[in-house]
């Protein structure tokens, strides 16, 4: 059971769980091609400082191989990123997947 769940403009985006944010993304929707990952809103990410999260997971869902992939990264990372804006988004910052962990492979399941 989620600590909390986290809402932007009352769409679910994702959920804390003890110091770690889960969050599904689908590729095609929600990959930001300019910074290789996916981006999260800055205002989510002082709420997760505030809620004590240190990890950011990131689970790939509807990919086109059928598989869902999982990646985590310290929250640092994303809060050192440069902010960017782009046409109707609020301000986000986003963590390239390649300084992501892939944990799909440790065994972690997440297709409940």
């Amino acid at each position: 059971m989620p600590d909390e769940k986290i809402f932007v403009n009352e769409n679910y985006v994702g959920e804390v769980v003890g110091n770690i944010y889960m969050t599904w993304r689908t590729p095609k929707k929600h990959f930001y091609i300019k910074g290789q990952g996916y981006p999260i809103s800055t205002s989510i990410l002082d709420r997760l400082k505030e809620l004590g999260v240190t990890i950011i997971r990131i689970i790939e869902i509807n990919r086109k191989d059928g598989r869902n992939k999982v990646y985590e990264t310290m929250i640092e990372h994303y809060e050192t990123a440069t902010t960017f804006q782009e046409n109707g988004y609020d301000e986000q910052k986003c963590c390239p997947l390649k300084r992501m962990v892939e944990v799909t492979k440790r065994g972690v399941l997440f297709d409940d």
